[in-house]
Parts: structure tokens; C-alpha cells; sequence
């Protein structure tokens, strides 16, 4: 047997017997968690108008389309000074909860985004999962905002620059990737 061949057949015996889960583990160990994407709805109260004013912000986001890990319901809740002109400049550090359709404990992800970024209706968000499930890993949340209340238009599209309207609630579609960083 010349040693070409016999490379070959020593290559392919490792693939027979098992040995390929040790080249694969690494790989699989520092991957993705979960990957899934849904729907997401925004309230605010008081409305969002054109003089600044504090403002609780409640998101629900439901990730019900998952490639990898398992769906599950995420919630945040946030109070912060905002109006129609600084509505798409996102406070940072926001917290999200999402609690995942596992059977096995922890079934919730405590996760903290540090940064915020807003790209015309897409908003991304980049942190951690501080505690729970896939604690530890990076988190990284993109929000399309598709749709809002009749009035909340003019908020968030100013005519010649002049806020106006009252901006209730948004929606949209979301995605959310969690990755193991060790």
C-alpha cells in the first residue's frame, strides 16, 4: 500500500470510528446558542410628542423561529426622558428577559445591551447575557420597525423638520443571536 493510500484509508478510519467529534467539538463549543427570529411590539406611555418628557417604553418580542436553541418570550421595560426628535437616539444600557421553552433549568436569560445602534427603521442592539441561560455569551438583537400608531407618523417622519404627532407604539420584525464567547 503506497502512503497516499494509506493516509486515505487512516483518514477515513477516523471518520468511521468517532474520531471526527474531536475535530468538530471546538468548533461547536465557541458557536451559536440560539438563533431565532419573530415579532416584537413597542408601547409607550405617556406618548412620545414633540417636547421632551419621561416616558416608560414596555417591548414584548416573541422568538417563535429558531434555527438554532428554542423559542422563547423576551420583555423589557425602560423610563427615560425622550421626544419625536430623540426617539431614535436609543438609551443604553437597556435589560431583556427572555424566558426560553426549555424543560431544564435555567429557562430564562437575563441579557444587558451596552450598545445601540439605529440604521433608518432597523435598530441594533450588542451586549451580554449577564445571568441564566447562556450566561456569559454575546447577544445581539436586531429590531425592523414596520409598523406604528396612525398619529406616531409625524414623529418619526417630520415634515420640513417640525415634530409633531404622538407616537403610542411601534412594531416590527426581530432577530436575535446568541453566541458562546468561550
Amino acid at each position: 500500500m503506497n502512503r497516499r493510500r494509506f493516509t486515505m484509508v487512516a483518514c477515513a478510519a477516523a471518520l468511521v470510528t468517532g474520531s471526527i467529534t474531536v475535530l468538530i467539538t471546538p468548533a461547536s463549543a465557541a458557536g451559536v446558542n440560539a438563533s431565532c427570529k419573530g415579532s416584537f411590539r413597542s408601547t409607550f406611555s405617556p406618548s412620545i410628542i414633540a417636547t421632551v418628557r419621561s416616558v416608560t417604553s414596555t417591548t414584548n418580542s416573541q422568538y417563535n423561529d429558531c434555527v438554532t436553541g428554542r423559542p422563547g418570550d423576551g420583555h423589557n421595560s425602560s423610563t427615560n426622558e425622550v421626544s419625536c426628535q430623540s426617539v431614535r437616539t436609543t438609551v443604553a444600557p437597556v435589560e431583556e428577559t427572555i424566558t426560553w421553552d426549555y424543560s431544564e433549568e435555567p429557562k430564562q436569560s437575563k441579557i444587558v445591551y451596552n450598545k445601540v445602534d439605529v440604521d433608518g427603521p432597523s435598530v441594533i442592539w450588542e451586549g451580554k447575557v449577564a445571568s441564566g441561560r447562556f450566561q456569559g455569551d454575546s447577544a445581539r438583537k436586531v429590531m425592523q420597525v414596520t409598523s406604528w400608531n396612525q398619529d406616531g407618523y409625524q414623529c418619526l417622519f417630520p415634515q420640513n423638520d417640525v415634530f409633531s404627532g404622538e407616537l403610542t407604539e411601534v412594531g416590527g420584525d426581530t432577530e436575535i443571536t446568541i453566541t458562546s464567547i468561550r
